[in-house]
């Protein structure tokens, strides 16, 4: 059993958190059931994930429930748990952008590979990413994943992740905030598809989620090249690599401190 489990109440705390700062997004409320038994598919598989049943009239998602595999968060080694650099509190700040997706935007109009690459953006995914494009040289793979909006593998994630984060940079050269105009938009009009919000809320930087995938696979291998890809900075949304803030590192992207009791709602 995960020694000290009373943590993971911090990383979710802290991980909402971030989602608020960084994305703008908040939950409703609505209950979120964690639940540490029940599933495992052995250590090195899936860690955790975020599941619901059905969705609203507005397209948010019903009776979600934060699935833990423990297997995956040994050895506990807190306060960031697991091991580096894919610590544990990462995984869960992961899952924590799915579950908020959910409450606060009409999530079935998203595709997996923008879903994916919000949720790696949160805690940064250089070190996928890296491994994905040979050191930032070969884009094909993550190219070719995220033009099939595939997210079997790995290649889907760091596609995803890339492509977010181009948006977020394109989003702020275009007098933006980045990536929270996009999010604030689809939160704020349930109805809206990511096409919308690019064409609305982007400053200009795209027309659309069409214009948005011939920018990015046009300049993907020079952004992606352009990237410190071996740096401490993970790449996550607000740390040196991306924002020009403070380096957010493997064990310090989210906070250890936490004060979460009671029942785990999404606030």
């Amino acid at each position: 059993v995960l020694d000290g489990l009373t943590s993971v109440g911090s990383w979710l705390e802290n991980s909402e958190q971030l989602i608020r700062d960084y994305y703008g997004l908040r939950g409703d409320g609505a209950a979120l059931d964690i639940r540490f038994s029940g599933f495992s598919d052995g250590a090195g598989n899936v860690a955790a994930y975020v599941q619901y049943t059905g969705t609203d009239g507005q397209g948010r998602g019903l009776n979600l429930v934060l699935q833990v595999d423990l297997a995956d968060f040994a050895p506990p080694n807190l306060p960031d748990g697991g091991t580096a650099p894919y610590y544990a509190d990462r995984i869960i700040a992961h899952e924590m952008v799915h579950a908020v997706l959910a409450r606060s935007t009409n999530v079935t109009t998203l595709p997996a590979a923008f879903n994916e690459g919000l949720a790696e953006f949160i805690h940064g995914a250089d070190e996928r990413l890296r491994a994905d494009t040979a050191n930032g040289t070969n884009v094909a793979g993550i190219l070719a994943a995220y033009n099939a909006d595939d997210v079997s593998g790995s290649a889907g994630y760091s596609g995803g992740y890339a492509a977010v984060r181009y948006m977020h940079s394109r989003i702020k050269q275009a007098g933006g905030t980045g990536i929270k105009d996009v999010l604030g938009y689809l939160s704020q009009t349930p109805a809206a598809t990511l096409d919308q919000a690019l064409a609305n809320a982007s400053g200009g930087a795209f027309t659309g989620l069409a214009d948005f995938n011939t920018q990015f696979n046009a300049n993907a291998a020079a952004f992606v090249a352009a990237m410190d890809l071996n740096n401490a900075d993970t790449g996550a949304i607000g740390g040196l690599d991306v924002d020009g803030g403070p380096v957010r590192t493997a064990s310090s992207t989210i906070p250890n401190a936490g004060t979460r009791s009671g029942p785990n709602a999404l606030d």
